[in-house]
């Protein structure tokens, strides 16, 4: 029976997770939504966040810290630093880490989910 009930945990497949993501109540254009592990040792996931939203088909249970990132709307290429093109200096991160809200510690669990989050600038 134990095989059983092994094998029926196993067919339900990974939760997913879905939501919003704001950055001083405006939704993040363009990004990335990480969940990292948050006593170090598991597998992190995370997906692309468009005009506000993010769908990650595969998630992990457990808890984890995420980690939210903007994407600039300066132009640049991957090899380069981004900068304003008006004064050449490098862009400042959209989404700073120490935002208050980044960083936060939650809990996937094994049925799918909805978790938005709501950033704001740091204090």
């Amino acid at each position: 029976m134990p095989l059983a009930l092994l094998a029926l945990g196993c067919s339900q497949g990974a939760p997913s997770v879905s939501g919003t993501v704001t950055y001083n109540d405006e939704k993040i254009a363009s990004g990335t939504i990480s969940f990292l592990p948050a006593e170090g040792q598991g597998t992190p996931f995370g997906t692309t966040i468009t005009e506000g939203r993010y769908v990650t088909e595969v998630a992990y249970p457990g808890k984890r810290r995420v980690l939210i990132s903007a994407n600039p709307s300066s132009n640049y290429t991957s090899r380069e630093q981004a900068y304003d093109a008006g004064s050449k200096k490098p862009v400042q991160a959209l989404v700073p880490e120490d935002a208050v809200g980044n960083l936060q510690e939650i809990e996937i669990t094994a049925a799918g989910q909805t978790l938005d989050f709501h950033l704001m600038p740091p204090k």
